[in-house]
């Protein structure tokens, strides 16, 4: 088992937002997505950006506003965002708290769906 925690003293600024990229993870492990902590200050919004790569946002603390195919949804913890290749998006922070996500990205085709499972909500 390996575990890599949160540094949040040592976090790099990109994107317009404090990160801790966790994949691929030298020396442990290089999967087909990257994965990254994302950390925004109250009032702060990441940089509008769009990429081949699919993304999800997953929120664990906080509350913002993400915006994507031109759309604007207010998001808080336990949010799943979906953002689609080449989708122009951000994240702004509305809270009074840091708004932490982790974000994984990945392209190329669903694995194992032969076995995918259907969940309505």
């Amino acid at each position: 088992m390996h575990v890599k925690t949160l540094d949040r003293e040592n976090l790099k600024f990109e994107y317009d937002l404090y990160a801790q990229r966790n994949f691929p993870w030298k020396d442990v492990v290089d999967p087909p997505f990257g994965g990254a902590w994302c950390v925004l200050h109250p009032g702060q919004t990441s940089a509008p950006h769009n990429h081949d790569e699919k993304e999800v946002f997953i929120i664990v603390k906080g509350k913002g506003l993400a915006r994507g195919d031109e759309k604007t949804r207010e998001v808080t913890t336990g949010d799943v965002i979906y953002f689609t290749p080449f989708t122009e998006h951000c994240i702004t922070n509305i809270g009074e708290e840091p708004l932490e996500f982790f974000s994984l990205w990945w392209d190329g085709q669903p694995q194992n769906n032969e076995n995918e499972m259907e969940y309505q909500i």
